[in-house]
C-alpha cells in the first residue's frame, strides 16, 4: 500500500491510470485494483470520474503536509520548461540499477507515464553510462556482451555525450515496441542499493534487439552530416552536487523530424533546467524521506 501511495504522490497533475500507477510496482492488477478501491474509499486516493485516472487523496495530502510547497521551487522549474519547449518532459532517476520516471510535464500517447522503469543496461541509460566508470560502466555493457560493434560506436557516442552534455534517442518501430514491453513488464526482486545484478535474459534481448536493429544515439559527426534526424527523445543529465555518476536526467519528447539546430535548442534548455536544479536551495523530491519519489 506505502509503495503505491509513494508512486501516487509523483503522479502528473492529470492524475495516473491504475496500468500505469502499477506498473513496475511488481503488484498483481487485481491485487492493486483492491488496494487502490480500499485507499478511494478511505480518502487516500481520488478517482477522476472522467478519466478515471488516480491523485492522492485529501487524507494523504495531510500527512503530505507542506512538501509539495518545499519542493515548489523544482516543480516550477519542470512547469517552465515544458512551457518553454511546448513538448512533454519527464525526469529520469537512476535507483539501485533501474531508470525510474518519477515526474512528468505534459502528455503524449508516445511517452511512458510515471512509474515506468528499465534496466540501467545497455543501451538504456546513456546519460548516465556516459559519466560511468570500472565494474558499474562494464555491468551496464554486459546486457549487449561480445558486440563489437556496439562497442565501438559507443567508444564514440558516450564521450560525445559527456562533451556535447546531451544524448539523442532516435525514433524507430523498434525503439517504441521496447518501451511498451517494458511498460509491460513487472519488474522483479529489487535488488540492495549498491548491488551488481546479473541482466535477465528478457532485458539481454530487448537490449541486443535495440543495439542491433537501430541506429543507438549520435555521434557528432552523425548529428551534423544529416539536414534531419527522426527524434523521440533528447536528454540530459542532472549534475551530481559531487559531480560523480548522475542520478537523474531531464527528458523532452519530441517523436518527430528535427534538425540538428532543433535538437541542440531542446538540448539547451534541458540543460539550463537542469543546471537550475542543482542550484536549488531546498532539497531535491528524491532527498526527502516520505512518500515525494516513486517508490523503489
Amino acid at each position: 500500500m506505502l509503495r503505491i501511495l509513494e508512486a501516487l504522490a509523483c503522479a502528473p497533475p492529470q492524475g495516473v491510470s491504475l496500468t500505469g500507477l502499477l506498473s513496475g510496482l511488481s503488484i498483481s492488477y487485481a491485487t492493486g485494483h483492491a488496494i487502490v478501491g480500499a485507499l478511494v474509499e478511505n480518502g487516500w486516493a481520488t478517482r477522476s470520474p472522467d478519466t478515471a485516472h488516480l491523485s492522492l487523496g485529501p487524507r494523504a495530502a495531510e500527512v503530505v503536509g507542506g512538501r509539495a510547497g518545499r519542493h515548489s521551487a523544482f516543480d516550477g522549474c519542470l512547469d517552465q520548461l515544458h512551457a518553454r519547449l511546448e513538448r512533454p518532459v519527464f525526469v529520469l532517476r537512476l535507483v539501485r540499477r533501474q531508470l525510474v520516471i518519477t515526474h512528468s510535464r505534459g502528455h503524449r500517447v508516445e511517452m511512458p507515464q510515471v512509474g515506468f522503469r528499465a534496466p540501467y543496461a545497455a543501451p538504456f541509460g546513456r546519460d548516465f553510462a556516459a559519466w560511468d566508470t570500472g565494474e558499474s560502466l562494464a555491468q551496464w555493457f554486459s546486457s549487449v556482451p561480445d558486440d563489437e560493434a556496439f562497442a565501438s560506436r559507443m567508444d564514440r557516442v558516450l564521450p560525445a555525450i559527456r562533451d556535447r552534455r546531451f544524448s539523442v534517442e532516435n525514433f524507430s518501430e523498434i525503439h517504441e515496441q521496447v518501451i511498451a514491453a517494458f511498460s509491460a513488464l513487472r519488474s522483479a526482486d529489487v535488488p540492495s542499493a549498491g548491488e551488481l545484478i546479473d541482466v535477465d535474459p528478457i532485458t539481454s534481448r530487448l537490449a541486443t534487439a535495440v543495439a542491433d536493429l537501430t541506429t543507438v544515439d549520435l555521434d557528432d559527426d552523425e548529428l551534423r552530416s544529416a539536414a534531419s534526424h527522426r527524434v523521440a527523445t533528447v536528454s540530459v543529465a542532472i549534475p551530481a552536487p559531487d559531480r560523480g555518476l548522475p542520478t537523474a536526467s531531464l527528458h523532452a519528447l519530441c517523436v518527430s523530424s528535427m534538425t540538428p539546430d532543433e535538437i541542440t535548442q531542446v538540448a539547451d534548455e534541458l540543460d539550463r533546467t537542469a543546471q537550475a536544479i542543482t542550484e536549488l536551495s531546498e532539497p531535491l523530491p528524491w532527498d526527502v524521506p516520505g512518500p515525494s519519489t516513486v517508490a523503489v
